[in-house]
């Protein structure tokens, strides 16, 4: 709340979280998180006659994200931040510096474990119920303060963060998926599970109700009785659950990153380049290195680092 009191004593900030307001958007196409259903059709309340951001001028909408890095060279050591960025924002500023709300860090040596994270998403969570309320807040230029609300709406974290930020299993669990209910069975391999018959008629959609009973059940066990919990239902109690408008299913988004990029895309490179005679091998070493020689030599437009 009170970076937030900062941001919009800045000239211009409060300007700039309602040009969403006057974008054209291109029919057919989803080009920003103003295209999808959350933001246009989400509310606080089922009774409520506007979606949640028309409904007030300055009504935002969060993203979480937590992630850990290490702070010294040549050691475990993993430290974690915990930062909010605005969606109203538009995507040419939202995620620069000085845009970011940082909320907390964790300190190391180690990542929390299990539902650990969890008291150090309290303080973040209680401020959040406030401003689901509104505050007041002074706006640079302005002699009357503004009305100011705000909702956490979307989860970005990569896939083993999620699981601890989400009150979700890990990936090797049995209830392995965040979406669905379908449970995954063991493999030849007695650490890896076996994903493989995913079919249409032996899951269902999880859903916020059912998450959020299991979730409670989850809080008020032992810890024995926690252990069985988990593999029944696949879900801990997270600090998120105390938002009542938040629908954890749905706002945590899927990993692409450990879902595509390291994922599908390892699995065929690694087809692509291995066989049991070299030379018959679609990507060869020879090949390879040609496909480097050509990347090395590509030059990136300006900007395209930077997001735009």
């Amino acid at each position: 709340i009170e970076t937030l009191k900062l941001f919009f004593l800045r000239p211009g900030f409060a300007d700039e979280t309602v040009k969403w307001r006057h974008r054209s958007g291109i029919v057919g196409k989803m080009t920003d998180v103003y295209d999808g259903e959350v933001w246009k059709n989400f509310k606080l309340n089922i009774n409520d006659a506007l979606p949640y951001v028309d409904a007030n001028i300055y009504n935002l909408m969060f993203t979480l994200n937590i992630d850990w890095f290490q702070p010294f060279d040549n050691t475990v050591y993993s430290v974690g931040a915990i930062y909010l960025t605005i969606q109203n924002l538009p995507r040419s500023v939202r995620n620069l510096k000085k845009n970011v709300m940082l909320v907390g860090v964790i300190p190391g040596p180690h990542e929390p474990q299990t539902d650990s994270l969890n008291s150090f998403l309290k303080p973040m969570v209680d401020e959040l119920i406030k401003l689901k309320d509104g505050i007041c807040i002074k706006v640079h230029g302005l002699k009357n303060d503004v009305f100011v609300r705000g909702v956490l709406s979307l989860i970005t974290c990569d896939m083993p963060a999620s699981r601890k930020v989400s009150g979700f299993m890990h990936h090797n669990a049995i209830y392995a998926y965040n979406k669905c209910d379908k449970a995954f069975g063991a493999s030849s391999i007695p650490t890896k599970r076996d994903f493989s018959e995913f079919e249409d008629s032996n899951w269902s959609l999880r859903t916020k109700v059912d998450n959020y009973r299991y979730a409670v059940q989850w809080r008020n066990a032992s810890d024995s009785e926690r252990s069985r919990l988990e593999r029944l239902n696949g879900t801990r109690w997270s600090e998120l659950h105390r938002l009542d408008y938040m629908d954890i299913v749905r706002f945590t988004v899927v990993d692409p990153m450990h879902n595509l990029f390291l994922g599908i895309a390892k699995r065929m490179m690694t087809h692509w380049t291995t066989s049991p005679t070299p030379s018959t091998c679609l990507l060869t070493s020879r090949l390879l290195l040609d496909m480097k020689k050509v990347a090395d030599n590509l030059k990136m437009p300006y900007g395209y680092d930077a997001g735009s």
